[in-house]
């Protein structure tokens, strides 16, 4: 969640200096921080322990939503296609959690240790993150198409 909320804030606060929107930026880094903080304390707490895995997505979505929501304010920028790319990715790998896919389709058991959502979740998050981090590596060194 906090990874989330960092690269949310990463994007927000990167693309919206770079269209010449400072004071947005800053408004959307205080909703960043109240988001981050509240999953926090919902993490530590225990309060999402009883809820539906749905709801446990949709409060781990909630900054990459805060940080698109800064994007689409700054768009166009060079990097908006390539960030598309990484929130549908993004989504995707979120899809596979909340579905548990693959192991729905398999009888109980099957994917217990190897190659279940969780596994899956996992492996995609950090491929996720590779790209956002490839994206801005790019930016910042001038290539304008990551």
């Amino acid at each position: 969640f906090l990874s989330c909320a960092a690269h949310a804030a990463l994007i927000a606060f990167f693309e919206l200096h770079a269209a010449g929107r400072p004071l947005l930026a800053r408004r959307l880094l205080v909703a960043l921080a109240a988001a981050a903080l509240a999953g926090f304390w919902s993490f530590v707490s225990g309060a999402l322990n009883s809820r539906p895995k749905a709801v446990v997505a949709g409060v781990m979505g909630l900054p990459l939503v805060i940080g698109l929501a800064g994007l689409a304010a700054a768009s166009p920028t060079p990097t908006a296609p390539a960030l598309a790319v990484w929130a549908a990715l993004f989504a995707v790998t979120v899809a596979i959690w909340v579905l548990q896919i693959p192991e729905r389709w398999f009888a109980p058991g099957t994917l217990d240790l190897v190659a279940n959502s969780h596994n899956w979740m996992h492996v995609l998050v950090i491929v996720v993150f590779a790209k956002l981090q490839r994206i801005y590596t790019d930016r910042l060194s001038g290539d304008e198409h990551p």
